[in-house]
């Protein structure tokens, strides 16, 4: 593990040599331009209002203007608030939306990387309190840190993981960070991807928690065969009725709050 990490840190680890790593902004502008030039329209800023039966098919509404379809994917994940009172509201009631910190470091001289997953590795760990780390093209070392509360969280954000690499790669010191920002991941309560069928035609997909690149890369593959005509039975993910959380509109306020228990759990298993 020292030796492929450059790092004290861990006990022990295992290698994914099927694994990648990859930038996912570059990777999903990627896909929009495959999707386009194999003739599919790909519109931005135009967020669904409400999904509606208009005779045989599906009428999905927007503030400028609809279409009309007979098949229609759900997959807004997180993101998906804005308008769940007029989309599918029992489908929103089964994700949380939590927030995910990410931070870029200022860009570190080649003596220094190559003491820092020489080989390079995405690297991440199985505490609760995630510990992750990759180099990007320009040498700068991509990490996250997790916040229970989110005011003042892009000081606290920085400071979180500027420690955390310290202690974990005491070479690197404590750096500065040319980038920090967020985003929110999908979090079911049970942790796994929910497909569902929400009405002939509409079918939905939620909860990447936080795996959300490899996850919606390969279930996002089977939902297109589905719009092409594949059957949902013959699809090799199962498709569950919905289950809304109870009180989610109360439950949702807290979601960040089980961090400090992951803490305690991991530094009792650290001790």
């Amino acid at each position: 593990m020292e030796a492929v990490t450059g790092s004290k840190f861990w006990y022990g680890g295992w290698e994914n040599a099927s694994g990648g790593k990859l930038n996912p902004l570059a990777y999903v502008r990627g896909l929009a331009r495959a999707a386009i030039d194999a003739g599919a329209a790909v519109h931005t800023d135009s967020a669904v209002l409400s999904v509606q039966r208009s005779g045989s098919l599906w009428r999905v509404s927007t503030a400028r203007g609809a279409v009309l379809a007979d098949k229609v994917v759900i997959a807004t994940h997180a993101y998906g608030d804005s308008f769940s009172s007029s989309l599918w509201p029992r489908l929103m009631q089964t994700v949380f939306p939590v927030r995910s910190h990410q931070l870029a470091t200022q860009v570190y001289p080649k003596e220094l990387r190559d003491s820092v997953l020489p080989e390079d590795h995405a690297c991440s760990d199985s505490q609760g309190d995630l510990h992750f780390f990759r180099w990007d093209d320009h040498g700068r070392l991509i990490t996250g840190a997790a916040l229970a509360i989110p005011f003042g969280w892009r000081e606290r954000a920085a400071e979180r993981a500027s420690a955390r690499i310290a202690k974990v790669f005491p070479q690197l010191g404590r750096p500065k960070f040319d980038h920090v920002w967020h985003g929110y991941v999908g979090i079911t309560w049970d942790r796994l991807p929910h497909c569902h069928e929400l009405a002939p035609g509409v079918l939905a997909f939620v909860g990447c928690n936080g795996r959300g690149v490899a996850l919606a890369t390969s279930i996002g593959t089977e939902l297109a065969r589905a719009v092409l005509g594949a059957k949902v039975a013959d699809l090799p993910m199962p498709f569950t009725p919905l289950d809304p959380f109870p009180a989610h509109g109360i439950a949702r306020r807290f979601t960040s709050f089980p961090i400090i228990l992951y803490r305690r759990r991991d530094a009792k298993e650290v001790a």
